[in-house]
């Protein structure tokens, strides 16, 4: 018998992806966690969401390629972000998961372990 390791879960795509980007915005203690599409649009999110909108519109200028990126931020609010964008080539076209703040010494590691889930929940 097989014994279920995640406690959350759901059918709905959209509910299971923000259950997939809150186990990660509280494992490395991100502000937010946003996944957007190729035209900067929010597909989910969990945390502070007028930066994680402003973030996602930004995603696809700020990722060279197929490149993780992390730089700091001049969002609208005044605020200077430590922003981390990883990108994510799904059968949904390509996926860019954002995290705002975080856990320095967990932010790529926790970013890239979500993509994993993010593509598991997209198949």
């Amino acid at each position: 018998m097989r014994i279920e390791r995640r406690m959350n879960r759901s059918q709905n795509v959209y509910e299971a992806l923000e259950l997939q980007l809150a186990a990660s915005l509280k494992r490395a203690n991100f502000q937010s966690v946003i996944l957007a599409e190729d035209q900067g649009f929010p597909v989910a999110g969990v945390g502070e969401m007028r930066e994680g909108e402003e973030v996602a519109a930004l995603a696809p200028s700020l990722v060279p390629g197929k490149s993780i990126w992390q730089g700091k931020v001049l969002l609208d609010s005044g605020a200077e972000q430590t922003v981390t964008i990883a990108p994510l080539k799904t059968e949904a076209g390509n996926l860019y998961l954002c995290g705002i703040g975080g856990k320095p010494t967990q932010i790529i590691d926790e970013l890239l372990y979500s993509c994993q889930g993010v593509n598991r929940i997209l198949v």
